[in-house]
């Protein structure tokens, strides 16, 4: 790295001329020194003071033409260190010249500024000076013997005056440090305040990249919907849209990794509680890894503890199955033989809460004790070349263990190698009051005609997602009406708006987003039902912005047909 690089030129031409600043006193310093001593007759002082400034200006030599920044501190530390022992030698120790050398001290953070060697050198120069202070302090006498005609009280008042020098030397290099302080405190508060900014563009910008990444995978996983439900589907054309149905997913769970992350180091990462039944999440953990246990001969069990029927708690269940999709995942990646069990085990139950523990146990290989913990590092991974999971971005149990974490409980590992290992951690969930029929039966999302009669309109302004969902709610018997922005959609309530029921609104569009929509439609039809649709992930200050606005629910892109289909059974039925 060029020093040109660390500094602008202005900064580095001030530094300099400051440090020019500085030798020159110091050398005007002992030239006065030396014609002092000349004087008094004090001829070794006087050639140890001569051989401090021959240093002194073939450093400022090196420092001002050469550019050669740490040659020249080196040679200022080589020469007036040793002159220094000189004196004190010829002087002796009471004469106080070893104060110099401590005034050495104060002066390494000002020569030595550059970053990429300050540590270094500083500790080097730091080792001179203390090996010149202890050289000082075993060979110097108390009293001179050198000068015969030096007295003691001379010598007294010798020490008097290079004591007050040196005292005067280190309070004017304290005062120039806690300045040179304040300014790096100063320069400090303005970087923080400019890598503030800067990681706030960063997020705008990847919330924007996850948005339009996420609308063009929901118009990948739409159309792969709409190709596997074909009747008459080859089944070499179904397994090639049961790949891409795969690799889609996949693709979202990376996308989704990247922007939990940056949540998590932004700070801004948290759950969305809502009222849901434990057991009815809990039954469909394991159902994506079956046909993985399957492929791999292993055996895939799975134990519900059977006092979470019909317990309906207060829960974030996308981060809830998250942790563990997560944890199941990586117990498939790291076992060829045997088996691999989920267990919920209720711990401590009350009228007002419950305590569940979750457990992930495999017979995979194991994980080695020292990397037990570093595991829940962004980007850290346990290599494994025989596995048929590829790959991985390592940031799976990073976020993991933050949404554990935010849950108030901690994810605790237990592993022996070639033996397997054991990842559980223990949530207390709020209890909601439910009010459902244990025999009550539901119509099923699924029915082929349960939006019979219904009218629905579609604002969205992604064509792809448009076809999919139009498609998606005929199928099942719903009368559409599409509109591509909030401003077509006002157009088409005004003429149809005793027939249409239901809304479904996406967030962000041209002309008209859903945010100034919604005033709007909730003025005019309050009655109508509006859902809101974005590709956005769902945040606890989103949900309540959106509730604040009018919206009576919210699907998040990309969807599963079961969940659109759910939200809307929903809103029929209540």
């Amino acid at each position: 790295m060029s020093q040109k690089k660390d500094y602008p030129d202005n900064a580095k031409k001030k530094f300099i001329l400051f440090t020019a600043g500085v030798y020159l006193s110091l050398l005007l310093f002992t030239i006065f020194f030396a014609i002092f001593n000349y004087h008094k007759g004090l001829y070794y002082s006087f050639y140890a003071a001569s051989f401090g400034i021959f240093g002194y200006l073939l450093s400022m030599y090196f420092y001002i033409r050469k550019k050669k920044y740490l040659t020249a501190v080196y040679i200022v530390y080589l020469t007036l260190g040793p002159a220094v022992v000189l004196a004190s030698y010829a002087e002796g120790l009471m004469s106080g010249n070893y104060w110099f050398v401590l005034t050495m001290l104060y002066a390494i953070p000002l020569m030595i500024r550059r970053k990429h060697y300050f540590l270094k050198h500083s500790k080097i120069l730091y080792a001179i000076t203390i090996v010149l202070i202890l050289l000082i302090s075993i060979i110097s006498p108390m009293y001179t013997e050198m000068y015969p005609h030096l007295t003691k009280g001379e010598t007294h008042t010798k020490l008097l005056i290079n004591s007050t020098v040196c005292f005067i030397v280190i309070i004017i290099f304290s005062i120039i440090g806690l300045r040179s302080g304040k300014l790096f405190i100063r320069q400090l508060f303005k970087e923080k305040q400019r890598a503030e900014k800067e990681k706030d563009n960063r997020t705008r910008v990847l919330a924007n990249i996850g948005h339009e990444l996420r609308t063009q995978i929901n118009s990948i996983n739409g159309i792969t919907q709409l190709i596997l439900e074909q009747d008459k589907l080859e089944k070499k054309e179904k397994e090639y849209a049961e790949i891409l149905d795969y690799c889609n997913n996949k693709m979202l769970v990376l996308v989704n990794d990247i922007l939990d992350i940056h949540k998590i180091e932004s700070g801004k990462f948290e759950l969305n509680n809502i009222p849901r039944d434990l057991n009815k999440v809990l039954a469909k953990i394991t159902i994506p890894f079956l046909n993985i246990a399957e492929k791999k001969n292993l055996t895939l069990k799975t134990v519900i503890d059977k006092k979470l029927s019909y317990i309906t708690v207060n829960l974030d269940e996308t981060r809830l199955t998250q942790v563990l999709h997560n944890l199941l995942s990586n117990a498939f990646k790291f076992t060829e033989y045997g088996s691999i069990s989920f267990t919920a085990e209720v711990l401590e139950e009350n009228n007002d809460v419950i305590n569940v523990k979750f457990t992930i146990t495999d017979t995979g290989i194991g994980i080695p004790e020292e990397l037990q913990m570093t595991i829940f590092e962004s980007f850290q991974q346990i290599k494994n070349d025989s596995s048929s999971f590829p790959g991985g971005t390592g940031l799976g149990l990073a976020i993991s263990k933050t949404i554990v974490e935010k849950m108030g409980a901690n994810i605790q590992v237990k592993s022996e190698l070639n033996k397997g290992s054991s990842f559980s951690f223990s949530v207390t969930f709020e209890k909601i009051v439910n009010n459902v029929s244990k025999n009550q039966e539901k119509i099923s999302a699924n029915a082929t005609q349960f939006l019979s009669n219904t009218s629905i309109l579609i604002v969205e302004d992604n064509v792809v997602s448009m076809m999919y969902v139009n498609k998606l709610l005929k199928n099942h018997g719903a009368n559409t009406f599409q509109a591509i922005n909030g401003a077509k959609a006002i157009e088409i309530l005004k003429n149809k708006h005793q027939e249409i029921e239901i809304v479904l609104l996406d967030l962000e569009m041209p002309v008209m987003n859903g945010f100034k929509a919604i005033t709007f439609i909730k003025k005019d039809y309050p009655d109508v039902t509006v859902i809101a649709f974005t590709a956005n992930i769902p945040s606890e200050d989103m949900m309540q912005n959106l509730k604040e606005l009018g919206f009576d629910d919210m699907i998040s892109k990309p969807f599963k047909k079961e969940e659109i289909l759910t939200v809307l059974q929903k809103k029929i039925t209540s």
